[in-house]
């Protein structure tokens, strides 16, 4: 479809039909021989208005590896988004966070979840007097459909702070190994933010939504106050879908729930 090519909307996936074992040794030189053949077919791409090309390359007994290349980089890859299916970064809200830090990728355990190791972008006007404070960001989709029940949030909270009990042993956290910041960082003393993308709709008045939501939550910080603050959880947001109906027809509409240590 060339007509959007101004607009960048369209997606290229290679889908490797062979299992290719990609070790960390060999990572690079795949990266820069795909770099190098979608070069040479760049202005094909963005003619037919290719926002990203996406390659799955199977290993053997293990998840597929991916690999992104944006347009806006000139077909070149985004480290960001590696080993990460093509729908992720979207539904995590992604370029939300880029946007505001310098973010480094660090291994979580559950295959819905990506946790960043993240320190505000550094502003040319402000001069830097002292180390910048971390956050631990926990970002996941869910698809299960009792996320709106005690013991689904429940589950959900207690996946969410193993990852953030793991994360905080990271040496990158703890200060054992350093970031490659321009700046100082401060490391020990790291916060947290947990958001999560429910994929499930909820079949609601949104009013009722966000009482049930309020309900569990309050309960589940009262029950789980001891850990969260050992985390540092500054920050609790669930994003999900109301599905109603209106004269015969079926709306979906978005929400945005939200627990602020700071509220």
């Amino acid at each position: 479809d060339t007509s959007s090519a101004s607009e960048q909307l369209n997606t290229f996936h290679v889908v490797v039909k062979e299992p290719h074992n990609i070790e960390d040794g060999s990572v690079e030189p795949f990266v820069e021989s795909a770099e190098k053949a979608l070069a040479e077919h760049k202005e094909e791409l963005a003619g037919m208005g290719v926002r990203h090309v996406t390659y799955l390359i199977p290993q053997p007994n293990k998840i597929p590896k991916y690999f992104t290349f944006l347009h806006c980089n000139d077909y070149r890859e985004e480290p960001l988004r590696r080993d990460m299916r093509p729908s992720f970064p979207y539904l995590l809200e992604l370029t939300r966070l880029e946007g505001n830090y310098d973010l480094t990728r660090i291994t979580a355990l559950g295959r819905n979840a990506q946790l960043w190791i993240g320190t505000e972008k550094a502003d040319e006007n402000v001069v830097i007097t002292r180390p910048r404070p971390q956050t631990i960001f926990l970002r996941a989709i869910s698809h299960s459909i009792d996320t709106d029940t005690v013991s689904g949030a429940e589950r959900l909270m207690v996946s969410a702070m193993d990852e953030l009990d793991r994360a905080n042993l990271h040496p990158l956290v703890t200060g054992q190994k350093k970031m490659n910041t321009a700046y100082p960082v401060q490391y020990g003393t790291a916060s947290s933010r947990i958001f999560l993308h429910v994929l499930n709709e909820y079949e609601a008045d949104t009013q009722s939504v966000i009482k049930n939501f309020k309900t569990i939550l309050d309960n589940l910080l009262a029950k789980h106050s001891t850990r969260l603050l050992q985390l540092r959880v500054d920050e609790i947001e669930v994003k999900a879908r109301i599905s109603y109906e209106v004269d015969g027809k079926r709306h979906v509409q978005p929400i945005r729930l939200v627990a602020s240590s700071t509220s």
